[in-house]
């Protein structure tokens, strides 16, 4: 697993509740929405030395929980 570094951490506190967020709007229980913001940080995580460098990360692991979202509510 990849080491967990201080932007990482600074980008992890301040997005995480906005990405809970939007996934919230997308449908599901909060419950289901952290799960998936979880998941998202967790990809962004193990890739994180191509999305460091995006204009902005917050908006990649943003899009990639709507993405696991959607996908997630059409298997339902």
């Amino acid at each position: 697993m990849a080491r967990i570094d201080d932007d990482f951490e600074a980008l992890f506190r301040a997005e995480y509740a906005r990405v809970v967020g939007a996934v919230r709007l997308v449908g599901g229980s909060a419950a289901q929405a952290e799960e998936v913001a979880q998941d998202a940080f967790c990809r962004a995580l193990e890739r994180w030395d191509r999305v460091r460098v995006h204009v902005s990360p917050g908006a990649w692991v943003q899009l990639t929980a709507l993405r696991m979202a959607v996908r997630s509510s059409r298997r339902r």
